[in-house]
Formats: C-alpha cells, structure tokens, sequence
C-alpha cells in the first residue's frame, strides 16, 4: 500500500520519494491499522439459560458497535467468566464477582438505552486503556535528564541544534540526526500554534526517546511562538508507540487551556502530573 500511495505523490507532485520517506508512508498506514484494532474493546457476553435469546442480543450489538468491539465469547456459563480474558461482560442478570468498571447489566428486551450505556463503558475503558498506556511510555522515553524549563533557546534551530547534541551525546541518535531534523522542518514546520514536535523521517535512531523543552515566555519557531517543544528520536521497533504518542500529544496540546498549563511546569514530576491531568480532563 505504501508503495501504491508513493507513486501517486510521486506523479501528482513530479518527484521521487526516497527510502525513508516511503518508509515514513507505510509506518503512518500500519499505525492506523493497528491502532483501529487496538482500541477495540473484548466483551464476553453472558445470559442464564437465554442462550439463544443471547445469540440474538449479540446480533444486534455486533450491527451496532462492530467497529469498536471484539465479542470473544457469548455464554450461559458462569464458570466461562473465570477462565477468559475480557475488558467487558455484557449481562442480563447481576454478577457480584466481576468489577464494575468492567461489568454492565442490560435489559432482556434490548433498547437503545442499553446501547448508549455499552458505547458510554466502551469509551471509559478506552480512556483507562489510553491513560494506562500514556503513562507507561511516558515513563520509558522520557526522564528527568530529557527535561528543561526555560532553556535559553531564541528559536527552533538554537532549540534543534541543542537537543539533537545532547541526544547523539547521550547515545540516543545517530550523527546525522541533526540534519535529518532540519531536513524535515525545511519540508513544513512541525510547529502546532503554541508547541512543536520536531523529529526526523527516519526510524533509524537508537533508542527511542522524547526530549521535552518548556518555556514560561514563548520562542520564535518559524511564523509561531511556542511554549512547549517536544523532540521526539524513534527506533523503527517503536513505531505503535511513537504513534500513539504522537496522536495523544497533539489531542492534548492543541487544547490552549492546556498550553497554559503545562508550561507552568516547575521540573519534569510537575510536568508529568498536569500533562495526565490535561489527558484525564479534555476527552
């Protein structure tokens, strides 16, 4: 597919698209794919001794919610519920063992309300899910010793310059990474109004790392002043997670209440906490 979309661009436009920005093409197409299925919610359906009015409740959910479910299983048997992994149990009767932020109880004749309180548990358990997951990478590429507040940066080639040493330095990217940045921020900027995330269109560094810049007065980053500046450096075994990442930050950032926020932070723990604060509260 990646190849198919190349050659579009590359007659559209006149040009010839290299490896990496093919590259780049397939890692945004299989992040998508990817993504889609990821957030599906696994639901295992349950009614005593109404098995085929069950299969008929399953009927009409799948129709309804198919995009954002996965029904592993529909049963009459309680023991079933022990022995599978699921993130939701959809049930007609109560069921005391299984927690209630995984557990809804639905009507025997199935209605629209009932709908609307499976999609609003689906988005709940995707928030969990997305929080959960936030955290967990936040804390794997990023740190304390990838964290400024108020750098002396006048603009995003002082910025750049800076942080892709350090990075090369502390063994994260390669020597060219620095050019691959400009090379890309030549291409448009990767300034968002207030905050920017520059990066490469190479999956080729070491490791995978986030390199975070925030500004209590705003700088120069080409037509736009900025308050938040997050470079990211990604190893092509990271590719989902830079993806995931990449969608949260700009859905977070591109809120201005959150801009005011976060660039108050006062050290990198304070960051951390109003960012998931942010994430917790504007979805």
């Amino acid at each position: 597919i990646s190849i198919f979309v190349s050659s579009i661009i590359s007659n559209k436009l006149g040009i010839k698209l290299n490896d990496d920005e093919i590259g780049y093409i397939a890692f945004h197409i299989g992040s998508i794919s990817t993504n889609k299925e990821n957030k599906k919610v696994s639901i295992v359906l349950y009614s005593s001794n109404y098995y085929d009015y069950t299969i008929k409740i399953e009927d009409q959910i799948n129709k309804k919610l198919s995009e954002k479910i996965i029904i592993k299983k529909t049963t009459s048997n309680l023991d079933d519920l022990k022995q599978i992994d699921y993130e939701l149990v959809i049930s007609t009767i109560p069921i005391d063992f299984i927690d209630k932020k995984n557990f809804i109880q639905i009507n025997y004749l199935f209605n629209d309300r009932d709908l609307l309180r499976i999609e609003n548990k689906i988005d709940d358990i995707n928030k969990r899910k997305k929080e959960k997951v936030l955290k967990y990478n936040f804390k794997k590429y990023c740190s304390e010793g990838l964290f400024e507040v108020n750098p002396s940066y006048n603009n995003e080639e002082e910025l750049i310059n800076s942080v892709s040493k350090k990075l090369y330095l502390r063994d994260y990217v390669k020597e060219d990474f620095r050019e691959k940045v400009l090379e890309r921020e030549s291409m448009s900027s990767t300034s968002y109004g207030s905050f920017s995330i520059p990066h490469s269109m190479s999956m080729d560094s070491k490791k995978t790392a986030i390199y975070i810049c925030v500004f209590k007065n705003p700088i120069d980053w080409g037509k736009e002043k900025i308050k938040i500046s997050l470079m990211m450096c990604f190893n092509k075994e990271d590719r989902e997670d830079f993806h995931f990442l990449f969608d949260t930050i700009i859905g977070i950032l591109t809120i201005p209440e959150n801009i005011n926020i976060i660039s108050k932070s006062k050290n990198f723990d304070d960051f951390m906490k109003k960012f998931l604060f942010c994430l917790e509260n504007n979805e």
